[in-house]
């Protein structure tokens, strides 16, 4: 195969992964709008339980639009904000599901969040690092 045809084969697949990224954009849109309609339902019923719930949703759903956006604009995905959606989702859960939760699940679900804990960390510290370094890299 010669390079023009696998660039053609690439540029094929881009596009795909365009059409697949607006539509997955669009469906978190349309959850968001539906989510926050319930969120104003759990409020005029004062349900502060479902209200909560749906807040830490839709701060996940946010996450997500950032994330697509992101990637379709520069094809770039932070891996910061990825984290950070298995950190709320994984609060949400413990939140809502702590009594039905045995201990071994709870045990698993701390392992997970002091892991996602100390990836958060790590990345934010790396990227902090990186920046201080192009910054010494610009004045000189």
């Amino acid at each position: 195969m010669n390079k023009a045809f696998k660039q053609k084969i690439v540029d094929k697949f881009s596009s795909i992964i365009d059409v697949v990224s607006i539509i997955l954009l669009a469906g978190v849109m349309l959850v968001g709008v539906l989510e926050i309609i319930q969120l104003i339902q759990f409020f005029i019923g004062n349900n502060v339980s479902g209200a909560i719930g749906s807040i830490l949703y839709i701060i996940i759903i946010i996450e997500l639009f950032v994330i697509l956006t992101d990637f379709v604009l520069e094809r770039h995905i932070s891996i910061t904000r990825v984290i950070e959606i298995g950190i709320i989702s994984l609060v949400r859960d413990i939140i809502f599901k702590f009594e039905k939760l045995q201990a071994d699940t709870m045990l698993s679900i701390g392992i997970v969040l002091v892991a996602l804990a100390i990836m958060f960390w790590v990345t934010r510290h790396y990227q902090e690092h990186k920046i201080k370094l192009s910054s010494k890299k610009q004045k000189k």
